[in-house]
């Protein structure tokens, strides 16, 4: 696992890149945010200590589906996907947590479009 020790207002991932780290903020909080076709940017979530992003990216294999950005000094460590198939390897019900979080998040980011394009 890495520790990034971050400034507010950096940028963690970013919508489009590829990437399968999970990544858990041990101090601090994180803004979350997607950016739709017509430029428009739409604020899906503010995360804290103890909550993790990421894990779609991991699950599906497919590019990150928002920027995540530090939105105060923050730590945040890094699970890298060799460690995170180790760690379900061994706890497989890691997998469905992980699973159950990427529905949650889905169905809250679908909501928030489109109460943006009313």
């Amino acid at each position: 696992m890495n520790v990034h020790p971050l400034p507010a207002g950096l940028p963690i991932v970013e919508q489009h890149d590829s990437g399968k780290s999970v990544y858990i903020i041990a101090s601090g909080s994180v803004k979350v945010f997607t950016t739709l076709l017509s430029g428009e940017r739409v604020d899906l979530a503010v995360l804290g200590p103890s909550d993790f992003f990421g894990e779609m990216s991991f699950l599906t294999g497919k590019p990150r589906t928002a920027t995540v950005e530090t939105a105060e000094d923050s730590v945040i460590l890094e699970v890298t996907e060799d460690k995170l198939r180790e760690v379900v390897s061994q706890r497989p019900n890691v997998l469905d947590v992980l699973r159950k979080y990427s529905e949650m998040r889905s169905k809250g980011t679908v909501e928030k479009i489109l109460e943006s394009n009313k």
